[in-house]
């Protein structure tokens, strides 16, 4: 679980920030900090997060993955620019893009062993992949 600085304070159980499962992200009172978070500061936040799912999920700040029913992986690229994304996902052996909007929108991947790098995915864009 992560909770924010803020969050952690007000907690009444102050006992609880003791679980080895709960991770306080340290933003202040502005939550706004998050969005200028990097790429570096992110990851452990996102490998802790994604490490159940025996995913790993590397990519710039204001990029989101969704984990849709049994084989179905969506990246949005909220960003004015385009972005690298890597995903190490020990059980899959194929990831396909499906669905990419706007239309227009691009994106490249490639394999090496279980991971997946995935290059120049366009700014603004959500990709739907398929893995197998």
């Amino acid at each position: 679980m992560l909770i924010t600085e803020e969050l952690a304070k007000r907690l009444t159980d102050q006992k609880l920030l003791e679980n080895k499962n709960l991770m306080v992200l340290k933003v202040g009172d502005d939550p706004k900090k998050l969005l200028k978070l990097t790429q570096e500061e992110l990851k452990p936040v996102r490998d802790k997060l994604m490490a159940p799912l025996g995913i790993k999920f590397d990519a710039p700040n204001k990029v989101s993955i969704y984990l849709m029913g049994d084989n179905t992986l969506i990246l949005e690229n909220f960003n004015d620019n385009p972005v690298d994304v890597t995903l190490e996902m020990a059980k899959v052996s194929s990831l396909t893009p499906k669905l990419t909007i706007p239309v227009q929108g691009k994106v490249f991947v490639s394999k090496s062993n279980n991971i997946f790098s995935i290059k120049e995915l366009s700014p603004r864009t959500l990709v739907a992949f398929e893995f197998k």
